[in-house]
């Protein structure tokens, strides 16, 4: 495709005021005029000749087969210019899916010979991203026209839940200490109930524990050590539903949601626990009945991955009444939902403490940062003042529920999308260190 540049449009433009003269001397006025318009036609002939040609680039894209939500990873676009100067182009790439590909810069300079771009594919949501088309738009040698070539692609990036982000997070904490802040290191030895070793006794060591028995017969004093009790069950149940879809800075809930459901996971197997996952709408989309294997962990990725965003109302007396009909035996129950009216906060609230009476059930809500943001500015006009009254009722709304599930005996964290994985994991920890399970 070949598109006039602003620079020939103005040259033709600068010939008008010679249109006008043979209106004063015919035969002049009209030769000069000709000739102005055959010079213009011959530049930009000359220049569709020298310039024009669908060889003079080549262009291959390169893009990882995996990408990560919440993750960035790095797309090469390689272009081979045959031309013999260096010219300036604009870049397009169309980018079909729940992903953004960021380019600061789209326009480019292209010398001779092979040049190389890098650019930054940030994953929305779980899906895939389509590489369907590139366009490339380069002026000619003198800036008379542009050139542009389109690309067709074929090339495909499956979107995955956070994986990625679970080993490289375990990893640093093993490596480096430092990076143990705001998470609580579990000791197993020294606390909990359940009796791991014997050891002899040292100044400092609780006297409790002493084993006056073993002391005795061994003639020097020992001291039982204990443990945190493992092989608990942890079940994580994630709402799909239409609540769950909508997006926070850009990010579904439900994405933030399964990233701190794979940390939890890992964390929970290797801490020696059995953990499931149950996956609900208006239906039971998907269940894990709980596992200590650490190939479980990669059936609740594969399982994650698959989970759709469903635009449909939550139904809590089905999820919570298959819970009830598949887990008899006391667990431990994260569920990852949220709420935005009272009629489904009331019926969640009732069946949410109605579970509790025999597991132990964490409810942890996403916190839309827009409310309290909304609150803390001073209203402008009347429609930030009625803003900020709606975002009152929903705050107190939320403590409501808050408070009375706590009342019921259920333990409720309310997060920002983008501190989840941390607070949720310290509260495993905690119940896990005061044997609550």
């Amino acid at each position: 495709m070949i598109i006039p540049t602003r620079q020939l449009l103005l040259i033709l433009c600068l010939g008008i005021p010679l249109s006008i003269l043979p209106i004063f001397h015919e035969s002049v006025g009209m030769a000069a005029f000709l000739c102005y318009l055959l010079i213009v036609l011959l530049l930009a002939v000359f220049e569709y000749i020298v310039s024009y040609s669908p060889r003079h680039l080549v262009c291959q894209l390169s893009v990882p087969e995996v990408s990560y939500v919440e993750d960035k990873d790095k797309v090469t676009l390689s272009l081979y210019y045959s031309g013999r100067m260096e010219t300036k182009a604009y870049l397009f790439i169309h980018v079909e899916g729940p992903a953004k590909l960021e380019m600061p810069d789209k326009s480019i300079f292209l010398k001779p010979g092979n040049n190389s771009f890098d650019y930054e594919l940030y994953p929305l949501q779980r899906g895939e991203a389509k590489f369907r088309e590139i366009r490339v738009r380069r002026k000619g040698l003198l800036g008379l026209w542009w050139f542009q070539s389109h690309f067709q692609q074929k090339n495909m990036t499956r979107l995955l839940p956070n994986i990625r982000a679970v080993g490289r997070y375990a990893l640093s904490l093993v490596s480096d200490p430092q990076k143990r802040v705001g998470v609580r290191v579990e000791k197993y030895r020294g606390e909990g109930s359940e009796f791991e070793s014997l050891r002899e006794y040292m100044p400092g060591f609780d006297t409790r524990t002493i084993d006056w028995k073993v002391s005795a017969r061994k003639a020097n004093i020992h001291c039982r050590e204990f443990r945190t009790e493992r092989n608990n069950e942890v079940i994580i149940a994630l709402d799909s539903g239409r609540l769950m879809a909508a997006e926070l800075q850009g990010i579904a809930k439900l994405d933030y949601a399964i990233n701190a459901t794979l940390l939890l996971s890992y964390f929970a197997i290797k801490s020696g626990d059995r953990v499931g996952l149950m996956v609900f709408s208006d239906t039971i989309e998907k269940y894990l009945a709980p596992q200590a294997k650490l190939s479980a962990l990669d059936e609740i990725s594969k399982a994650c991955e698959k989970i759709s965003y469903r635009f449909v109302e939550t139904n809590f007396v089905i999820s919570m009444e298959y819970l009830f009909t598949m887990q008899k035996k006391r667990s431990l129950v994260i569920v990852f939902t949220d709420f935005v009216d009272v009629i489904s906060s009331e019926m969640m609230k009732d069946y949410l403490g109605l579970l509790s009476r025999r597991h132990l059930v964490v409810f942890v809500a996403i916190r839309d940062p827009f409310i309290d943001q909304s609150l803390e500015c001073m209203p402008m006009d009347i429609s930030d003042m009625y803003r900020q009254i709606s975002c009152y009722h929903l705050k107190n709304e939320r403590f409501k529920l808050f408070s009375d599930l706590k009342r019921m005996g259920v333990h409720c964290l309310d997060l920002y999308p983008s501190r989840i994985s941390v607070p949720v994991l310290n509260h495993y920890i905690e119940i896990r260190r005061q044997e609550m399970i």
